[in-house]
């Protein structure tokens, strides 16, 4: 019995030794340390994104290069600033077209605008070049960007934008481009008529027209020039008709109806096509469209023989117009227009004979929507006007383009 007893004192003495507030703390720590373990090796080790931006500062182009494909691939909001660091700070060529392909990729408003701070004057050649070539590959998703940039302070970056988005034949921005053929710069309204030619674009038709008379910098006219061309055989092409037997294009000032005519079809564009509305009463050499108010379009045909016909339907039916016009056996319309701030207002270049006997007979304005005609006093007779047009700007003026040059009319009510 006493054996046992002295036994039992022996285990319990043990027992009291491991369950000693000592012992019990050690085990706590240990335990505690053990599942920190993991953690603290994880962060002992470089992030991937701290590995890539290590390898951009190697001095060897192509442990840089996997820099940027390394941080392309995080693709991160950290990451994306990194990139743009590093390109903003190489001098060179190398690796800029992949860091700027990377941000392209990336595809954020944040690497979109660090492609187009590329474009300034003050940036290198390379890395000039390599932004334009991102933008250009880059997907859809650009395009809400080099819009807005044609509004930037910088002329480089809104000349660039438009030449990118015409390049990328994006519709969505020709209102904006349309604007920017406004712009102070003459190389930003270049590219800016040269992009909407690109697009071809029905609604610059009249823009292009205004443009070739009242534009100031050759190269803008030249641009203007050919973007029509460029738009007339795209709508030639599109109506299945040799260029030639497209007569005129036009659109409605006020609704923006588009509007073509051919040696005997009058065409509308609708649902995104063309589609024929019907015969035209004489071989036409003019086309506008406007109407009473802001919602009737009328469409006037100016004829090489029978004067000038209005439908108020359309073109589905026609009626000759006669009141207040040259009593003449050949009345030729030249050239017709009317105003887009009020479209009742509409202009018509009358001429008589024909070939080198033609005869100018002046210009001509109606104030109720083409029902009746009086002549301008004084506006030009010299030779025959081809081409007329209003600006909305300046609608006080009425410009026209005649065989001996352009000229300009100051109009009264």
């Amino acid at each position: 019995m006493l054996r046992v007893n002295q036994n039992t004192r022996s285990v319990l003495s043990h027992f009291h030794f491991l369950i000693s507030p000592p012992i019990i703390l050690w085990s706590l720590a240990m335990a505690f340390a053990l599942a920190l373990l993991p953690m603290t090796l994880a962060h002992s080790q470089p992030t991937v994104l701290e590995s890539a931006s290590a390898l951009l500062r190697d001095p060897s182009p192509a442990v840089r290069a996997e820099g940027v494909t390394q941080l392309a691939r995080v693709g991160s909001a950290e990451a994306t600033t990194q990139l743009i660091n590093y390109y903003q700070r190489e001098q060179t060529s190398d690796n800029a077209l992949a860091t700027a392909r990377a941000l392209a990729n990336i595809g954020t408003p944040q690497a979109y605008q660090a492609l187009l701070d590329a474009l300034r004057r003050n940036q290198s050649a390379a890395r000039h070049d390599s932004a334009l070539v991102a933008l250009r590959e880059a997907n859809d998703s650009v395009v809400p960007a080099l819009t807005s940039a044609l509004m930037d302070t910088e002329p480089s970056v809104r000349n660039s934008a438009a030449q990118l988005l015409g390049a990328r034949k994006a519709t969505a921005a020709a209102d904006a481009l349309l604007g920017a053929t406004h712009d102070p710069d003459s190389g930003v309204r270049e590219s800016a008529a040269w992009a909407l030619g690109e697009l071809g674009a029905l609604s610059a038709i009249i823009r292009f027209e205004q443009l070739q008379i009242i534009e100031t910098n050759p190269k803008v006219r030249e641009a203007a020039t050919n973007a029509e061309i460029k738009l007339k055989q795209s709508v030639a092409s599109a109506l299945r008709v040799p260029a030639s037997d497209l007569r005129a294009v036009t659109i409605a000032p006020s609704t923006g109806q588009a509007y073509a005519v051919t040696l005997d079809t009058l065409y509308m564009f609708s649902d995104g096509a063309w589609q024929s509305v019907g015969r035209v009463p004489a071989v036409p050499l003019a086309l506008a469209a406007g109407g009473p108010d802001g919602r009737t379009v009328y469409v006037y045909v100016g004829t090489s023989a029978l004067g000038l016909y209005r439908s108020t339907d359309g073109g589905l039916t026609w009626n000759s117009i006669r009141a207040g016009l040259p009593n003449e056996s050949r009345l030729t319309v030249t050239a017709l227009a009317t105003n887009p701030v009020d479209t009742r207002y509409v202009y018509m270049a009358l001429a008589t004979g024909s070939g080198a006997g033609q005869t100018a007979l002046g210009i001509f304005r109606s104030n109720d929507a083409g029902q009746t005609w009086t002549q301008l006093a004084n506006a030009s007779r010299e030779a025959v006007t081809t081409r007329l047009v209003l600006d909305a700007t300046t609608p006080e003026y009425l410009f026209g383009q005649s065989d001996v040059g352009a000229w300009r009319y100051t109009l009264t009510r």
